[in-house]
């Protein structure tokens, strides 16, 4: 993992909501910790983890899947694997592989995140340090989506969702893809 692209990213990341400048420097803390921050066994506090908003360009809806664990419809994402060359690549093979798409198109960081993951057996209470990432595909048509990994379900859904989301950070990212849709409309 680049953790010199991450620590980029991060230190040059700003946000009106002051939410995402604690997360940020809170991010920029778990990056001292080195590999650790990548190791999903890592548990106090927590970390890394990337997801993806995907926003299809026809009728703005948002791929979201149904997770198995938590059962709630989340965005695509997860753990970050030593495989992965940055961050983003990690949001894109999430993507892939809980919902089979590999959309072609611009991707930029879109939001910070901090959530906390619950107790499980063999795995304490933890945080998710998320960056989350939007992708803007260039195809028109983009594909029915197919659950995989630890989604029970894959699909478009209107971004509504996330507006009645009872997360603080869905509801943000909500404002977030409102004011690009009207920013372009």
């Amino acid at each position: 993992m680049d953790t010199a692209h991450l620590s980029s990213l991060l230190t040059g990341y700003s946000s009106p909501f002051p939410e995402e400048s604690i997360a940020r420097l809170r991010m920029l803390s778990l990056l001292e910790k080195g590999k650790d921050a990548w190791n999903r066994a890592h548990y106090e506090p927590g970390h890394f983890t990337a997801s993806a908003y995907v926003l299809n360009p026809v009728d703005w809806r948002v791929a979201m899947v149904f997770h198995r664990h938590l059962k709630r419809w989340l965005q695509p994402g997860g753990h970050a694997e030593d495989s992965d060359a940055t961050i983003e690549a990690s949001a894109r093979r999430e993507l892939l592989e809980e919902t089979g798409l590999d959309p072609r198109g611009k991707w930029e960081l879109l939001d910070l995140d901090i959530h906390v993951i619950p107790a499980r057996p063999g795995q304490p209470a933890h945080e998710h340090f998320d960056l989350r990432f939007l992708c803007l595909p260039s195809q028109e048509i983009l594909p029915e989506l197919c659950a995989a990994d630890d989604a029970e379900a894959a699909c478009w859904q209107p971004m509504e969702l996330l507006r009645k989301s009872d997360e603080v950070g869905m509801r943000r990212i909500y404002v977030k893809l409102a004011e690009f849709i009207g920013s372009i409309h």
